[in-house]
């Protein structure tokens, strides 16, 4: 398999309701051969995300980038 590389800032960013929430999407599956999808989730201070909710078949594997506060 290729190697997968991007940059701070780059991906493929979908919005998810208001106020700039939403993911970016650094790797897909097309690009890493169906073994996963990687994206970094993107919440302003003081919104209110997801609520409890849970994705099947995904493991999930939270990887804190940064904190803001």
């Amino acid at each position: 398999m290729k190697a997968v590389v991007v940059a701070p800032g780059e991906g493929r960013f979908i919005a998810v309701g208001s106020a700039g929430t939403g993911v970016t999407v650094k790797a897909s599956e097309a690009e890493t051969g169906g073994l996963c999808t990687v994206w970094e989730g993107h919440v302003e201070p003081g919104t209110v995300g997801a609520g409890p909710h849970y994705h099947h078949g995904v493991i999930p594997a939270p990887a804190p980038a940064e904190s803001r506060e």
